[in-house]
Order: C-alpha cells, then structure tokens, then sequence
C-alpha cells in the first residue's frame, strides 16, 4: 500500500455545518485535498493528512483522471473503516498498467 501525505491544509465554510458550526472563521484545519500519483500495480493508497484534521471527515471525495484521452479508467471507493482526523485510504476499480494517471482527494469535517 502507497502512503500519501498532505501538505495543503485549508479552511472551508460550511454554512450550518459541522465544520465551524456555520459561523466565520471557520474552524481551522477542517478541510485538506491533495493528489495521489498513482502506481502501476497498486490498487489500494492511504492518505495521510499534515497536520490532522480537527476531526474524522464527514466527506471525502477522490476523483480519478488519466493522462491523456487514451489512458486506462478507473474509480475510486473510500473504504470508510479506515477514515480518522489523521487520514483515510482508497482503493481503486482495477490494477494500473501505466504511469500518469492521479487521484485528486479532497476531504471536509
């Protein structure tokens, strides 16, 4: 399994949300995204955030993307067992065969 690391902390505003509980400022460090360069062979990825977030996400997103137009296609599944304020992993539909295709990830508390 790859381990990914984030380091693209931020901030969202979730009107009467979890996060910040709808007021401004938000509370800090409740959402990070990042990308997942994916690795011939490897079907499952842990993502770990830098620093954790200020609780386990409610929403993950991971959205995968080929190179090129030619490029081989997959979907991603959050296996929601592993998910914690310090990260969360993913799997993908099928084993890559080629190199440049990524997995764009964004998660919210």
């Amino acid at each position: 399994m790859n381990t990914i690391f984030s380091n693209s902390p931020g901030n969202s505003f979730n009107p009467g949300g979890a996060a910040g509980g709808g007021s401004w400022p938000p509370a800090t460090n409740v959402l990070q995204k990042g990308k997942v360069a994916l690795a011939v062979g490897t079907q499952n990825y842990a993502v770990v955030f830098s620093p954790a977030l200020t609780g386990p996400p409610g929403n993950i997103a991971v959205n995968v993307a080929g190179k090129d137009s030619n490029s081989e296609i997959f979907f991603a599944t959050v296996d929601y067992s592993t998910v914690t304020a310090n990260g969360f992993s993913f799997n993908l539909s099928g084993l890559p065969t080629i190199l440049g295709a990524y997995a764009y990830w964004e998660a919210q508390v």
